[in-house]
């Protein structure tokens, strides 16, 4: 099967750099869950890189606006709109697994699969600088365009 093993090799020299999202919306640490609702919202995202002095500092996903809402507003006697006095540094996640553009796109997705992440910021290996993120939906929409996952 010389097929199978051609595009084994090739998937193997692919790196993170060759599918990840650079187009990206952060926020920083002062920014409150508003802020980062409207973000999700307005942009069909879920995962936001929280940056400060150009270092990522954390990470937000929609799972973690969703439990702190669940728990907001559980706990309220008051309609009021307390997403505006939280902040998102408050919340934000701080452990926090990175990869660089010429990690391996292999590595990469076995840090995800293991991790159990919906996503990998990269970060530029000298400055450690946020250039990037790589998510479940890049990998599927990488291999759909490969045509890698039909069947022969």
């Amino acid at each position: 099967m010389q097929v199978e093993s051609t595009r084994e090799s090739s998937l193997v020299s692919i790196k993170v750099k060759d599918i990840m999202t650079t187009e990206l919306f952060v926020l920083s640490p002062d920014h409150n869950l508003k802020d980062l609702d409207t973000i999700m919202n307005w942009k069909s995202v879920r995962h936001i890189p929280v940056v400060e002095n150009n270092k990522m500092v954390g990470l937000i996903t929609h799972r973690d606006l969703l439990k702190v809402l669940v728990e907001m507003y559980s706990s309220l006697s008051t309609n009021a709109d307390l997403r505006e006095s939280i902040l998102v540094g408050e919340v934000m996640n701080k452990e926090i697994f990175v990869v660089y553009p010429e990690t391996p796109l292999q590595e990469a997705a076995s840090i995800i699969k293991e991790k159990k992440l919906g996503c990998l910021p990269v970060v530029d290996e000298q400055t450690n600088s946020l250039i990037g993120i790589i998510t479940e939906a890049d990998f599927v929409k990488f291999f759909v365009d490969q045509d890698i996952l039909t069947m022969s």
